[in-house]
């Protein structure tokens, strides 16, 4: 065996305990960052429809719309910093063609239901007919944003 192949019997030799497993450690934060971003819109896009649905219940309507506020920011933020990268929290952008044109389908799905929760984020009233239209369109959003997940595991 290699000197600086992994052991399966006896686990990681020297070679990839220290420097070397902290070098790669960090070749690799970035891109784990990004997919966590990645697997937080799909949080995201949950937390404001459950958001939506509590304020239009009724439900502390100024708490849930100052949540749906906060939602709607963060994940257009995400977004568009996973996409194009933004240097700030060492944020890359999308590693591959493939990544980014996943991205753009999840940011398409996105904006179609985005003025809704922005309505609502302003203090609109939202309806019944609006509630209905974010649910028959949120699950092909989590499902595109799941495949891209994907995408980024396969890296």
């Amino acid at each position: 065996m290699a000197k600086d192949a992994p052991s399966c019997e006896g686990g990681f030799d020297a070679a990839l305990r220290d420097e070397n497993m902290m070098a790669l450690h960090a070749q690799n934060v970035p891109l784990l960052q990004d997919m966590n971003r990645t697997v937080r819109q799909r949080v995201l896009s949950q937390k404001a429809t459950k958001e939506l649905c509590m304020s239009h219940l009724g439900i502390r309507p100024e708490d849930h719309r100052a949540a749906v506020a906060g939602s709607v920011a963060l994940s257009n933020a995400s977004l568009q910093a996973i996409k194009i990268g933004y240097s700030n929290p060492g944020t890359i952008a999308a590693p591959s063609e493939e990544i980014l044109w996943g991205l753009e389908a999840v940011n398409v799905l996105w904006q179609e239901i985005a003025p809704t929760f922005q309505a609502a984020a302003d203090g609109g009233a939202v309806s019944l007919d609006e509630l209905s239209m974010i649910a028959s369109r949120i699950d092909a959003l989590l499902s595109e944003a799941n495949l891209v997940v994907q995408m980024y595991e396969g890296v």
